[in-house]
C-alpha cells in the first residue's frame, strides 16, 4: 500500500479509483490518514471521491467518521437548493452514508442522525446504506423506520430491512421476524429466517431447511434458501448450490451463482473459481462477479491465477483484484 500511496498523485485520473479501493482494503491507519486528507480537497473528480469514501468505510478507523458527515451535510444541502444531483454525486452521498455505518461506534450521536435521515431519503442507494448502518450499529431507535422498508414491495429493500431488524435484536424485531415467516410469500420467509438465523434462533434454520426438503430438485425459493443457510454457515444450502454449479444445464445455475456470491461464504471460492474455465463468458463474468461479493484474500487469489483473453472478462477481473486489494498496473 505505501507503494500505491506514492504513486497515487502522480497516476492518470481514471486510474486513481482502483488504486484507492486497492489502499482501502490494507487494514492500515497510516493509509486511512493519507486517504482522508484526500478526502478532504472536494476539487477533485466525483469518482475519485467515492472511490475515497467506499476505502475510508472498508479500512473502518472512525478518525474518519466527523469528515464523512460533513461531507454527507454539504450534499444534502446542495440537493436541498438545486432539489436534485447529478447520478454521480448521488452515488457518492450513498458511499458516504455506508462508511458512516462502517466507521461509527453504536452511540455516535451525529453518525446516527445521518443514517436515520438516510433511511428516509429518495435515493434508493442511500436508503440500503443507511439501513445497514443501522443494522451495523443496532439502533432501535430506527425500528420503525426499518419496520416500514421490512413491508416494501421492492425486495431489496424488505431484504435489507430483515437483515437490519436482525442488528437491532430486540423483542419487538424479533416478533416481527417471526410474524413474518407466516408470509404467503416465500421470498419474505426466507429473508425473515435468515434474518432469525443471524440472531441464533434455530426457527430461522429450520425454516430454511424446509425449503430444501419440500422439493425435489433445485427451485428459485430453495436457492435462496441454501444461499441464506450458506451464510449462515451450514454445510446443507453450501451443498445445494454446488450441486447446481455442477450441472451446466440446470436452468438455474446464475441463480445458484448469485446465491453463493451473496452468501459469502468462503467456502464457496472454490467452486466459483472453478467457474471461471466455463466456455460461456457469461458465466465467467457472474462468476468474477460472485467471487468480489464473497471476498477476502483467497478470492483475490483465485482470480490472480487465471486469465482470460476476452477483453471484457480481463478488465473485470483487473477491477475485481483492485476492489479486493490486489492492485495490478494496466
Amino acid at each position: 500500500y505505501r507503494r500505491l500511496l506514492k504513486d497515487l498523485p502522480e497516476t492518470a485520473e481514471p486510474e486513481r479509483p482502483l488504486m484507492i479501493r486497492a489502499i482501502g482494503q490494507s487494514r492500515r491507519k497510516k493509509a486511512m490518514r493519507a486517504l482522508l486528507e484526500r478526502f478532504g480537497d472536494r476539487s477533485l473528480p466525483v469518482p475519485e471521491r467515492n472511490a475515497l469514501a467506499i476505502a475510508l468505510g472498508d479500512l473502518g478507523y472512525g478518525d474518519a467518521r466527523p469528515a464523512l458527515c460533513a461531507q454527507w451535510s454539504d450534499l444534502l444541502s446542495r440537493r436541498f437548493q438545486t432539489r436534485s444531483l447529478p447520478p454521480e454525486e448521488e452515488m457518492l452521498r450513498a458511499s458516504i452514508v455506508s462508511a458512516v455505518g462502517k466507521t461509527a461506534e453504536p452511540e455516535d450521536k451525529e453518525a446516527l442522525a445521518v443514517l436515520r435521515r438516510g433511511v428516509l431519503d429518495e435515493d434508493r442507494n442511500v436508503v440500503l446504506s443507511a439501513i445497514d448502518g443501522i443494522g451495523r450499529l443496532g439502533d432501535k431507535n430506527s425500528f420503525e423506520a426499518i419496520e416500514r422498508h421490512l413491508k416494501s414491495d421492492e425486495r431489496d429493500l424488505s431484504y435489507a430491512a430483515a437483515r437490519a431488524l436482525a442488528g437491532i435484536g430486540d423483542d419487538r424485531a424479533e416478533a416481527l421476524l417471526r410474524e413474518r415467516l407466516k408470509s404467503s410469500r416465500p421470498a419474505e420467509r426466507v429473508d425473515a429466517a435468515l434474518a432469525l438465523g443471524l440472531m441464533k434462533r434455530k426457527i430461522g434454520v429450520l425454516t430454511l431447511d424446509g425449503f430444501l426438503e419440500e422439493v425435489e430438485g433445485p427451485y428459485e425459493d430453495g436457492i435462496a434458501a441454501a444461499g441464506a443457510l450458506a451464510e449462515l454457515g451450514r454445510t446443507n444450502g453450501l451443498a445445494y448450490l454446488v450441486g447446481i454449479l455442477e450441472d451446466r444445464d440446470a436452468p438455474l445455475r446464475n441463480a445458484a451463482i448469485d446465491a453463493l456470491g451473496r452468501s459469502r461464504a468462503p467456502r464457496g471460492i472454490l467452486p466459483l473459481a472453478a467457474l471461471l474455465e466455463d466456455s460461456e463468458l457469461a458465466t465467467r463474468l457472474r462468476a468474477i462477479h460472485a467471487l468480489e461479493k464473497v471476498g477476502g484474500d483467497r478470492a483475490a487469489f483465485e482470480l490472480r491465477r487465471r486469465s482470460d483473453d476476452v477483453p471484457e472478462a480481463a478488465d473485470l477481473i483487473r477491477g475485481v483484484r483492485a476492489r479486493l486489494g490486489d492492485y495490478v498496473l494496466p
